[in-house]
């Protein structure tokens, strides 16, 4: 199985998975799509989190568990504003289930809180007919 322990390997996984997610120019349905990445990433910051705690680091946990909440302040908030504006008829073909998970995926490794979900799923009925 492949793994890796080292803090600053994972980090740099970590930017790039990163720099590939949300930098528009590298953009591709495969990849902003992918259960496999959203997983990869979600694991990747798992464990630079548990690095930290492991070692005491609980400003730096904390630091991430911060930044891991998007909020729509972010840069990150807009692309995904811009994914599901273009969705298209996706969206009004899936369940609100779907959609978040649809949601969850593209924002990984990010998590969402249930009132910012609940404006991004408006956001899509609003522009996609539904």
């Amino acid at each position: 199985m492949f793994q890796i322990e080292d803090y600053n390997e994972l980090m740099a996984l970590h930017k790039f998975l990163m720099e590939r997610h949300y930098k528009i120019e590298f953009h591709s349905d495969e990849l902003v799509g992918s259960r496999f990445i959203a997983e990869i990433s979600n694991r990747v910051v798992d464990s630079l989190i548990e690095i930290d705690e492991g070692q005491e680091r609980f400003e730096k946990v904390k630091s991430w568990q911060n930044w891991r909440l998007l909020e729509p302040s972010r840069p990150e908030w807009d692309m995904l504003l811009f994914r599901i504006k273009n969705i298209g008829e996706w969206w009004g073909k899936h369940t609100i289930e779907e959609r978040k998970k649809y949601i969850l995926i593209f924002l990984s490794p990010y998590t969402v809180n249930s009132e910012n979900m609940a404006k991004l799923l408006d956001f899509g009925d609003r522009n996609n007919g539904v």
